[in-house]
């Protein structure tokens, strides 16, 4: 049908398509008639070179500080009392999780550990996002408050998972003890 449409069209065009040779000479006459057209007054770029440069380096400058500036910040960015914080927390997360992971050798516990570490990197993937948003907010108490409640939160998980622990060895203990 395209087709159709198509070659009815040329048909009916046939011989009205303007195939004419322009008279001799006429591209010289043309290229003459360009020439006498006025040149447009080029800028002269040797006042524009120093603003040109002066805005380029004031460019890279900015972005310079953009791309430099801060995703994320802890504690210890806020204040050297925050910094004091964060080494505790730190530190007493760290001296629970090495209680954990002694406790990580008997099958009966081993279900518990792994889910704690679970708890522990979810907690963890939180305080990241509390750190990009401690920058956002500049520095804002709530999320500084928010990043010490987590601290207190991983804690308290170690914490929790260790007494657990603890009693499932009393539970056994005792049935042992009452077995025997």
């Amino acid at each position: 049908m395209k087709k159709d449409v198509l070659g009815n069209l040329f048909k009916n065009l046939q011989g009205r398509f303007d195939t004419a040779q322009p008279a001799e000479g006429h591209f010289e006459r043309f290229a003459q008639k360009l020439d006498r057209l006025p040149k447009k007054k080029r800028i002269k770029l040797r006042y524009l070179r120093p603003l040109l440069v002066a805005a380029s380096l004031a460019l890279i400058f900015v972005l310079g500080i953009l791309f430099n500036a801060p995703k994320s910040a802890d504690l210890a960015s806020v204040s050297p009392e925050m910094q004091n914080t964060q080494v505790f927390f730190t530190n007493m997360i760290q001296t629970e999780l090495d209680k954990l992971k002694v406790e990580n050798k008997d099958e009966t516990t081993k279900k518990m550990v792994t889910d704690a570490l679970g708890q522990l990197a979810l907690l963890e993937k939180d305080y990241e996002s509390l750190k990009k948003d401690l920058v956002k907010s500049g520095y804002n108490q709530q999320v500084v408050y928010a990043m010490i409640s987590n601290f207190q939160n991983r804690i308290n998980l170690l914490k929790n998972v260790l007494e657990k622990i603890e009693k499932t060895r009393e539970i056994k203990i005792n049935q042992k003890n009452e077995i025997i």
